[in-house]
């Protein structure tokens, strides 16, 4: 063996030591990497809130075994079954909405203060020039974080569906005066008298084309029958029967943003929380309740 060749061994088996040392190194550095996504991992509770929406809470950090490495995995799959879990357990909660429509009113003030009082939040369909005549009411509404909905101009069943462009035109000028007030846009609706039967179903497609949700109700308070307190009772009968009948559905009330219905609208929210009932407000994504 040559001088040069005696030389060259040391060189590559140097390099060959060299190498294995860096992979090493990138390994090691991998997994602590990895590990370190394990480590503190904090456990998410979920609850509703007087509002009837989801609140997702980051409990105390955890460190988890160094052995083992599949907890994460583990703990990310409980977490996703525990929210699902939440959602269908969400479905039986004894939840009702109160809706209001034809509003705002002289009468709104009052029943801010009440749902206030109660901690509740509720949802106004309002019209469109009502809106202009009150403006800060819309918008002490919109502060208080309550839903605001559309319930078109004219309020004349004439008017109102005499075309699908008179349909979407009415909420669309609706829409244009609460975004001039608030600075928002709604996509939630609710056509006067109900869709049933005077919404046609081309009107319908057309509303769902224009990016407008619908609603009807399936709990009828018929306060602008009784004008008075006898509506509670009609409510509380009512939400037992719908709660009954159509378990799948939440239970959408329909009032009316009037004095005589504001008047009862405490011993309302209290004979329902008294039956252990919570209050949600109507949001986007929720399925809507149409009438049959």
């Amino acid at each position: 063996m040559s001088v040069k060749e005696r030389k060259s061994a040391p060189s590559i088996l140097y390099l060959a030591v060299k190498i294995f040392g860096l992979l090493s190194l990138c390994f090691a550095l991998l997994w602590i990497l990895d590990y370190s996504k394990i480590l503190g991992v904090s456990q998410t509770t979920y609850s509703i809130d007087n509002n009837g929406e989801i609140r997702e809470t980051k409990n105390a950090s955890k460190t988890l075994p160094r052995d083992n490495v599949v907890t994460l995995r583990e703990n990310e799959l409980k977490e996703e079954q525990q929210k699902e879990q939440f959602k269908k357990n969400l479905k039986n909660e004894k939840t009702v909405y109160l809706t209001f429509d034809d509003g705002p009113t002289p009468s709104t003030e009052k029943a801010i203060e009440i749902l206030d009082r109660h901690q509740i939040q509720a949802t106004f369909f309002m019209l469109e020039p009502n809106m202009r005549k009150y403006e800060d009411t819309v918008e002490k509404l919109h502060t208080k974080g309550h839903t605001l909905g559309l319930h078109g101009v004219s309020h004349d069943q004439k008017k109102f569906y005499a075309s699908t462009t008179s349909v979407i035109n009415e909420m669309n000028v609706a829409n244009q005066t609460l975004e001039k007030i608030t600075g928002i846009r709604s996509s939630l609706v609710r056509t006067p008298f109900g869709s049933k039967p005077n919404l046609s179903d081309s009107q319908a497609q057309a509303l769902t084309y224009s990016g407008f949700t619908y609603w009807d109700w399936n709990v009828d308070s018929f306060d602008w029958r009784y004008r008075n307190s006898q509506y509670v009772d009609e409510v509380l009968e009512q939400v037992k029967t719908t709660e009954k009948d159509f378990p799948e559905q939440p239970i959408v009330i329909l009032m009316h943003d009037r004095a005589e219905t504001v008047q009862s609208l405490n011993l309302l929210i209290t004979l329902l929380k008294d039956q252990g009932y919570k209050f949600g407000k109507i949001q986007d994504g929720m399925e809507p309740v149409h009438l049959h």
